[in-house]
């Protein structure tokens, strides 16, 4: 068997890469893991021999003078590998990287987007960071290809090997190896400007003039992107600044907070049920971090990246703390990987504590699927049997249910509404809960875990008032180690737990065409996207509930809607309970 034909074997096997060493059997990579490839040592002469095949005679020679060796191999039919030759014990080893043909899109790596937006930049210095074998390369070439796919122009890369090989799209791309079409990163480096590049990518920033022409390139106008060893954001920028005397990295702290325009940092992590995925740190420049950039306050970055968060900064921790609570990755792998084990590890606690309090993580619900959902448009509440902590319990959840209905674009009418929503709650005795059942064609969406012996139930009610039928019904169960809550916090959570009620009065005007029932998918019922509603100018948690606008226009009135002489020049309807 020759090189060729392991290589092969492996890849068929999902290897991402395969070691020859004279004192082992082959082994090869997949998901991070080492696994055999063969089962007899290969011994000197034999390793020499396979290692050889894939090499010319320009190969050896360089490597019996340097005894080192970078080059790009191609296996027809299979792909790229990205293959290292070294001298250990007096015997050569190999180290073969796998590259495939195809170049996978943002999406498919499952990168976050805003790289797209990035590698459209028309200038400045991007760095992608990470371990070895963090998938730095594969993250450049995806963006590098999004940019050949939407944009016209001319990249030049500059690498050592050659690894993806992007075709000609939108753009023209010249790929240069080092060692085949350039004797050096230097000379390469010094030429690339005279190529008229509009975006320049270094495969990977070694030392100090290479950075130094990085931020060159990003001075002059160009686009310039590369690789850098390094675990964060931070640490990037440490390492940059070691690479210079001190009596210069005050200059190039300056180069750096105007030219550097993100440093993107990867880790790679083992997914729950196999294969791997990528926790990404993103820090993109603001005028904040590039101040404190300028100033030399890199261990301030992290705050300043917080604070920034969802605009163009996400930390490790948090990017880790996403993936675990998506199911991706598990709590044991995040904090093996988090920057800080001690945060993350609390903010796991911190986050179980919470949903123990609240009504978001157990319930069960059942909805009358023929009910005119669409065509409800006023409501009225009506308090059951309620025992709470709190010495207005009943209040404080008529007050939230209300919240929640307004913020669903409903409105409160006590004479002659569309819907009365009935609630009970009640500890421990959930049998002592009399509500009416949901009948007729229903979808029932369960959503509980095993309960704790302290715990209260909610349940809601809604009754269609034309048809005097239960059109929806939901128990949520939580703990009751923790009920003296603030209202706001009360408010959030029945306004999560009645994400499941599918009113949409927006949708209906009266006269018009019937609007097509709208099916409810089963999806989860307490958890989704927030339906925004009107919210009342007037300050304080009382005007959240009692101030309600009205949105009547001409004869669109429902048979209880207050008469317009009812309402007052502020639009507050006097007939309301408000």
């Amino acid at each position: 068997m020759d090189l060729n034909q392991l290589l092969e074997k492996a890849v068929e096997q999902g290897a991402s890469d395969v070691f020859l060493n004279p004192d082992a059997p082959p082994l090869m990579k997949v998901d991070g893991q080492m696994r055999p490839l063969g089962k007899a040592l290969l011994g000197s002469v034999p390793n020499q021999r396979l290692i050889y095949s894939a090499l010319d005679e320009r190969d050896i020679e360089q490597f019996e003078r340097t005894l080192e060796l970078n080059k790009s191999h191609v296996v027809p039919g299979v792909g790229r590998f990205r293959i290292n030759v070294f001298q250990q014990k007096g015997e050569p080893p190999l180290v073969a990287r796998y590259i495939k043909d195809s170049i996978p899109t943002i999406d498919e790596l499952g990168l976050p987007p805003d790289l797209e937006s990035i590698i459209m930049e028309e200038r400045g210095l991007v760095l992608v960071v990470g371990a070895t074998g963090a998938g730095k390369s594969t993250t450049l070439a995806s963006m590098i290809d999004f940019r050949n796919r939407n944009r016209a122009g001319h990249i030049l890369t500059i690498e050592d090997p050659l690894e993806f090989v992007h075709r000609n799209r939108k753009s023209l791309v010249s790929q240069r190896e080092v060692g085949i079409d350039t004797y050096s990163f230097e000379d390469a480096l010094y030429n690339a400007l005279r190529e008229a590049p509009d975006v320049i990518l270094i495969g990977e920033i070694r030392d100090r003039e290479t950075m130094k022409q990085a931020i060159a390139f990003a001075e002059t106008g160009h686009f310039c992107l590369a690789t850098l060893h390094s675990s964060n954001a931070v640490q990037a920028m440490q390492r940059i600044l070691n690479f210079f005397t001190e009596d210069t990295q005050v200059r190039l702290l300056q180069d750096l907070s105007l030219n550097l325009k993100a440093i993107i940092s990867e880790r790679l992590c083992a997914e729950t049920d196999g294969g791997r995925v990528a926790a990404v740190e993103r820090m993109q420049t603001n005028p904040h971090i590039s101040d404190l950039i300028q100033k030399g306050k890199l261990l301030d970055i992290p705050d300043a990246m917080e604070r920034a968060t969802g605009r163009g900064c996400l930390c490790f921790d948090d990017a880790l703390f996403g993936l675990a609570r998506s199911g991706r990755i598990s709590e044991d792998e995040a904090l093996r990987k988090a920057d800080s084990y001690n945060n993350l590890s609390l903010r796991f606690r911190m986050e179980t504590a919470h949903q123990e309090t609240s009504f978001q993580t157990r319930s069960e619900v059942a909805v009358d699927e023929e009910a005119p959902f669409h065509r409800y448009r006023t409501y009225r509440i009506k308090p059951g049997q309620v025992e709470g902590h709190q010495p207005d319990s009943r209040g404080v959840l008529a007050r939230a249910i209300g919240f929640a209905l307004d913020e669903k674009g409903l409105r409160e009418s006590t004479a002659h509404p569309d819907i009365e929503v009935r609630f009970s709650f009640a500890m421990k005795n959930v049998k002592a809960l009399d509500l009416v059942r949901v009948d007729g064609q229903q979808r029932a969406t369960r959503h509980f875990r095993e309960g704790p012996t302290d715990h209260a139930m909610l349940v809601i009610n809604v009754i269609d008032q034309n048809s005097v039928k239960s059109v929806y019904r939901l128990s949520a169960l939580r703990r009751v180690s923790d009920l003296n809550e603030s209202e706001i916090a009360v408010n959030q959570q029945i306004l999560k737990v009645l994400e499941s009620l599918p009113v949409h009065p927006s949708e209906f005007k009266v006269g018009a065409t019937p609007v097509p029932r709208l099916k409810m998918s089963p999806a989860r019922p307490l958890q989704g996207t927030r339906t925004p509603g009107k919210r009342p100018e007037a300050g304080g948690l009382a005007a959240l509930h009692h101030v309600r606008a009205a949105t009547r226009t001409g004869d669109r009135r429902s048979p209880g809607d207050p008469k317009p002489e009812d309402v007052g020049e502020s639009g507050v309807c006097a007939q309301s309970r408000c």
